[in-house]
């Protein structure tokens, strides 16, 4: 969807035009949920079975446990369970080219807050609109009114013990 939105300023905004949104944080921050990291395990546990009808499934489990993780879970959920501050990407979409906006890589760095086990990373954006008297900002996070945009969160198969003062790197 921001593809076409670079693609279109390039095609039809005008020289001092305005875009709407002008830029977005894009923020990750990593969570602890044992609840939900637990009901994903619970929706596998089928293929877990040895004697379905005589079938046994459970050469299945290993790739059914994979594809489980690899969906990630969109709704809205507690702030609280955030275990670090979160990384903010910037990116402004007034002057970013198309090919620099395929290929954006950040190195996130998180100093980690409470001992716990981190489960995975939580995803939302913040879109700012620069008015001529006023500038909005869409927020779309876990802390701010709730809107139609869910924050999204991608579980790790396997949890990590994390203690406070740690720094959790991802590239």
């Amino acid at each position: 969807m921001l593809e076409t939105y670079i693609i279109a300023r390039d095609k039809f905004l005008k020289k001092n035009g305005k875009m709407y949104p002008a830029y977005a944080n894009f923020c990750v921050v990593p969570f602890y949920d044992e609840s939900l990291y637990m009901d994903y395990l619970n929706k596998v546990s089928f293929w877990n079975n040895t004697n379905f009808y005589g079938f046994d499934l459970s050469g299945l489990s290993n790739n059914a446990l994979e594809e489980k993780f690899r969906q990630p879970v969109i709704e809205y959920y507690d702030y609280r369970t955030h275990i670090a501050k979160e990384y903010k990407i910037k990116i402004d979409f007034r002057n970013i080219s198309l090919e620099e906006f395929k290929t954006i890589n950040y190195n996130c760095s998180f100093k980690i807050n409470k001992v716990g086990v981190l489960h995975g990373l939580s995803f939302w954006f913040e879109a700012h609109f620069l008015g001529p008297q006023k500038n909005v900002t869409l927020n779309t996070g876990p802390n701010a009114v709730p809107t139609h945009w869910y924050q999204m969160r991608f579980l790790l198969r396997n949890p990590i013990g994390v203690n406070p003062g740690q720094i959790s790197s991802l590239i």
